[in-house]
C-alpha cells in the first residue's frame, strides 16, 4: 500500500498516564471538500524513528465515507503533528 501523508486535524484523548488515543481526525480530499474520519478501534500504537525523526505510529480501525477501513496514523513528536500515512485494508 503506498503511503499518503496526508496532514490531518486530530482530536484526542489523554489519560492519566500520558496515553493518546485518536477519536477522529478531517483533512482536505482531492475535490478541496472536508472529509471527516471517526476512529473506532485502536489496533497498536508504537514509537518509531524514519530519517532521524520520533512518531507514534497508530494502526486503527476508521469509518471512512461508509467503508471502514483500517488505517495507520503517525504523530510526530517534534512537531506535534499528525498526518493520515496510509490505508491498510
Amino acid at each position: 500500500m503506498s503511503a499518503l501523508n496526508i496532514p490531518i486535524q486530530l482530536v484526542s484523548a489523554c489519560s492519566t498516564l500520558g496515553q493518546i488515543t485518536p477519536l477522529w481526525f478531517r483533512y482536505e480530499n482531492e475535490e478541496h471538500q472536508i472529509v471527516t474520519v471517526k476512529i473506532q478501534q485502536v489496533v497498536s500504537s508504537k514509537e518509531e524513528k524514519h530519517c532521524g525523526m520520533d512518531y507514534i505510529s497508530y494502526v486503527c480501525w476508521a469509518q471512512t465515507e461508509q467503508q471502514r477501513r483500517l488505517i495507520e496514523l503517525r504523530y510526530r513528536l517534534s512537531t506535534h503533528k499528525w498526518s493520515f500515512f496510509q490505508a491498510l485494508s
